[in-house]
């Protein structure tokens, strides 16, 4: 599954609202994902965009196994 829709939705969100809410749905989507989401959601966390940040560290702890 690509992460990459419910990044962008966090990105461009036009309130930080709708950015947490994106947060949320991009959580859900790692939890769900097939294959390894770690690699997209470690470069989104160390943006220089606090909330895509903070949003992909929040999706690293739903992912359901460790990757390496």
């Amino acid at each position: 599954m690509d992460l990459g829709p419910e990044l962008v939705a966090v990105r461009t969100a036009p309130t930080l609202l709708e950015g947490m809410r994106g947060a949320h749905d991009l959580a859900v989507a790692a939890a769900n994902a097939d294959g390894d989401p770690v690699g997209p959601l470690r470069s989104a966390a160390i943006t220089s965009d606090p909330l895509t940040a903070m949003a992909a560290v929040h999706a690293l702890g739903a992912c359901r196994e460790p990757f390496a």
